[in-house]
């Protein structure tokens, strides 16, 4: 695994042998080869803080976002034109369904 920048690449290998004896036959299968894969990220990240562990066939890559980019996400409370909040919890305890989006035309 490689992180330059903003892209990670994943690179490996496989094996795979097989040995099957019978009565009537013998069987070997060999297969093996490369690969890469390669994800561009959203914005740069620190290599010292990636991580990576491969468990029962399943690689897991941890990635931290940089601080800066933590500090652009918020949640934004939306409110009512009355100025209640949480619109969406109130017409779920009311059972109603979101009305479709209106597009307006001016002019």
């Amino acid at each position: 695994m490689a992180i330059e920048g903003n892209v990670l690449t994943i690179r490996g290998e496989k094996k795979l042998e097989r040995d099957e004896k019978k009565e009537s036959f013998h069987l070997t299968e060999r297969s093996h080869g490369r690969f890469a894969c390669s994800v561009r990220l959203p914005y740069e990240i620190d290599p010292e803080k990636a991580e990576a562990s491969f468990r029962n066939g399943v690689l897991s890559v941890t990635l931290q976002k940089p601080a800066e980019e933590r500090q652009k996400t918020r949640r934004i409370e939306v409110k009512s034109g009355d100025g209640d909040a949480d619109i969406g919890a109130k017409r779920a305890a009311a059972g109603s369904k979101s009305a479709p989006a209106r597009r307006t035309r001016r002019g």
